[in-house]
């Protein structure tokens, strides 16, 4: 059994003083969110193996604020190719995982993470706002055997239905 969580960065700050968008931070409610949503995950027993994470500066915020509430000590992977992926590269990156990996992390950004949530999951349209979580579960053995299957839904958990 495989489980994937797909997390898409908080929201960010388009004020802040930056040259490149890949510097871009998060906001106050982005590191709010963030927090929230790590909580949540402690509570859900979610306890990831190894996270994949973006080379952007706001998806490791948000990282750094969900392994802090969540409690997680997983070995963390930052990969540059997740700043401006699309779903093929991502499904390969997911494919190359060790099968030794249960549970699998990945932050990142949009569209990739809705796109690929959408194929894993019959592909019907999934809602991806900033901070959002999309957790499936996969009967395969091995991460590549997982990219080929539908997965099941475990949550779907949105910032602002979480008070």
């Amino acid at each position: 059994m495989k489980n994937l969580y797909l997390i898409r960065h908080g929201k960010s700050d388009w004020n802040a003083d930056y040259e490149k968008d890949q510097q871009r931070p998060l906001n106050t409610r982005g590191r709010l969110d963030a927090g929230k949503i790590g909580a949540c995950l402690k509570r859900a027993s979610v306890s990831p193996d190894r996270v994949l994470c973006s080379s952007a500066i706001r998806t490791r915020q948000t990282l750094e604020i969900l392994k802090e509430e969540a409690g997680w000590r997983s070995e963390v992977f930052v990969e540059n190719m997740l700043y401006l992926a699309d779903p093929e590269d991502v499904l390969r990156l997911i494919s190359r995982q060790p099968d030794k990996v249960e549970t699998l992390v990945i932050v990142g950004h949009q569209p990739f993470t809705g796109q690929v949530a959408s194929l894993f999951l019959g592909g019907r349209p999934i809602e991806v706002p900033t901070g959002c979580v999309i957790g499936m579960e996969f009967d395969a053995l091995t991460w590549s055997d997982a990219v080929s299957e539908e997965g099941r839904l475990l949550m779907h958990l949105l910032p602002r239905r979480l008070g």
